[in-house]
C-alpha cells in the first residue's frame, strides 16, 4: 500500500523535478563568466515579450498543494498545472467531521 503511494507520488512529481533541474542548470550557465553565459545573457536581454511570457509560464505553472489542507484560492495570472493526486483524493466517510476536527 505505502509502496504504491510512493510510486504514484514519484511518477507524478518526477517530470516536474526534472524540469526544475533543467531551469536551475540554465541559471547556473547564465551566471557563469564564460562565453556561453554571455551569449545566454544577451539572448535573455533581447528576448521578445511573447517568448518572455512563455518562459515565465513554463517556470511558474507548477504550484502543488497538499491534500490534507484546504485548497488555496488561485490568484495567479497563470492557472496551475493539474495535480492528479489532489484531484483523486479519496473522500472519507465522515469528511465533514474530520475537517472540523482538524480546524479545532
Amino acid at each position: 500500500m505505502i509502496t504504491h503511494a510512493f510510486q504514484a507520488y514519484q511518477s507524478e512529481r518526477m517530470p516536474w523535478v526534472q524540469e526544475a533541474f533543467k531551469h536551475s542548470r540554465a541559471f547556473q550557465i547564465t551566471n557563469s563568466k564564460g562565453y556561453l553565459g554571455k551569449v545566454i545573457r544577451f539572448g535573455a536581454k533581447n528576448m521578445p515579450t511573447w517568448m518572455q511570457r512563455r518562459t515565465a509560464i513554463s517556470m511558474n505553472i507548477n504550484r502543488p498543494q497538499v491534500g490534507f489542507l484546504d485548497r488555496v484560492d488561485d490568484t495567479g495570472s497563470v492557472s496551475p498545472a493539474p495535480q492528479i493526486s489532489l484531484d483523486a483524493r479519496i473522500s472519507l466517510p465522515n469528511q465533514e467531521a474530520h475537517d472540523a476536527t482538524l480546524a479545532n
